[in-house]
């Protein structure tokens, strides 16, 4: 990883490693899985 990244590229880190925690712990109600779908990684229901 580059030491140098704009703040929405640490942001984004930021949050997929708090998405990816909520998932190893299965905290399914914490996370946005609104957001989730619109990135295309899980299907629409």
């Amino acid at each position: 990883m580059q030491m140098l990244q704009t703040l929405y590229e640490q942001d984004f880190y930021a949050w997929v490693e708090q998405t990816a925690e909520l998932l190893r712990l299965q905290h399914w109600d914490m996370l946005d899985l609104e957001f989730i779908q619109g990135l295309n990684l899980l299907p629409y229901p």
